[in-house]
């Protein structure tokens, strides 16, 4: 009779733990985030600018706490004029990966394809690694050089992206931590 109830007990403290973490579990929202400041010095000044000059429908971060990831989605309003700045974009950070990060122009090439073509749709996803006083930080390698954070406020909608190049290489950079972005976005 002893070990019944406590067998009810113990399912009763697993059933109420279960229902205790996930009522924490929450999803945060942010849309209409527009390029505050970026390492090209490309800044603008609302979503209508950003939005015009990006091709974008709506640029979204979605920050789940359950699932422990981030979603960067942005919805293309025109494919083909995004894919021509997308191509623009290529080649000048083509550029930069070879002159200042010493790689060659076909260690680039391999470890970020040219973008032929693009979908409405396009999502890239980071893990969470940490939600402390209102600001998630996220990560996300990006190829065998860099690996790219996000630190995102979810209390002001500001975010500051960042690749730090010495992690990935595993050895002292000249170049180290690289700002790459800020952006502000209106909260869902």
């Amino acid at each position: 009779m002893n070990r019944i109830k406590l067998m009810i007990s113990f399912l009763i403290l697993i059933i109420s733990l279960t229902f205790s973490v996930n009522s924490h579990a929450k999803i945060f929202e942010l849309h209409q985030c527009f390029q505050t400041h970026s390492m090209q010095k490309v800044k603008y000044k609302d979503w209508k600018e950003y939005s015009e000059k990006k091709y974008y429908e709506d640029f979204i971060f979605l920050v789940d706490t359950k699932e422990k990831k981030v979603t960067k989605l942005f919805i293309i309003s025109n494919t083909k004029k995004y894919i021509k700045k997308k191509q623009e974009t290529w080649e000048k950070l083509k550029d930069f990966y070879v002159n200042t990060l010493k790689t060659t122009v076909e260690y680039y090439e391999k470890q970020f394809p040219y973008p032929y073509g693009a979908t409405k749709y396009n999502k890239e996803v980071y893990k969470l690694k940490d939600l402390s006083a209102g600001i998630a930080t996220a990560i996300e390698k990006k190829s065998d050089i860099s690996i790219d954070y996000l630190n995102i406020n979810l209390n002001n909608g500001e975010i500051e992206t960042y690749m730090d190049v010495t992690a990935s290489m595993g050895k002292a950079s000249p170049v180290g931590i690289i700002p790459t972005a800020n952006y502000k976005c209106k909260k869902k």
